[in-house]
């Protein structure tokens, strides 16, 4: 349990001198790292690790093939693969405090998007069944009063690291025939400008 407080209070701040802001995202590679055998209980992190999100969209080029095959399960166990080429991608982890108050913000504010990621919800400790995932995913879901949101999961680790390697939470989306991904928290005014202009 202390390993996973330590996950959840841990935060993978990356610096970045493209724009003006701080990207922040909670570490991924902690959470696979950890040899912890069972999630957090879901918690309101909205008070935790705060940032000023940063108010540049400020993408990274991203490798296409990991994010037009991305594996997934529907919450009655189908596998299907998703393609941010199609629709942009909201890779999030349920105990992530940035994820919380990226998912509230576009909740609170989904009449101005043009479109709502599907989300991917991911990050859970190795041998997490998809029902675990599930109960965790809506409890989060019914905490916060999120609604009208495609959900997927991923319940292997190996897939994290791939899918969200800078942390979460992680849009993936196309933009001028690039693919594209953007990590940490921003402001209403970058998500929409970045998922009114994916394809």
């Amino acid at each position: 349990m202390a390993q996973w407080r330590w996950l959840r209070h841990a935060s993978l701040a990356v610096v970045s001198l493209v724009g003006l802001g701080l990207l922040a995202g909670c570490d991924v590679l902690g959470a696979i790292g950890l040899s912890a055998s069972k999630n957090p209980p879901f918690k309101n992190e909205l008070g935790l690790m705060v940032v000023t999100p940063s108010s540049s969209l400020n993408p990274q080029m991203a490798q296409t093939d990991i994010y037009t095959h991305v594996s997934v399960l529907t919450a009655t166990g189908n596998k299907v693969i998703l393609n941010a080429k199609n629709r942009p991608l909201l890779f999030e982890a349920y105990w992530c405090p940035h994820c919380q108050r990226t998912l509230v913000a576009l909740n609170k504010n989904k009449s101005q998007l043009k479109r709502l990621p599907v989300l991917v919800s991911e990050g859970f400790v190795p041998g997490t069944t998809l029902a675990q995932a599930i109960q965790l995913t809506r409890q989060e879901f019914s905490y916060f009063h999120l609604s009208d949101f495609q959900v997927y999961y991923i319940v292997n680790s190996h897939e994290v690291s791939k899918n969200a390697p800078n942390g979460f939470p992680t849009l993936a989306f196309m933009s001028q025939g690039q693919m594209l991904t953007l990590t940490g928290e921003h402001t209403l005014s970058v998500w929409k400008e970045a998922l009114n202009q994916a394809k």
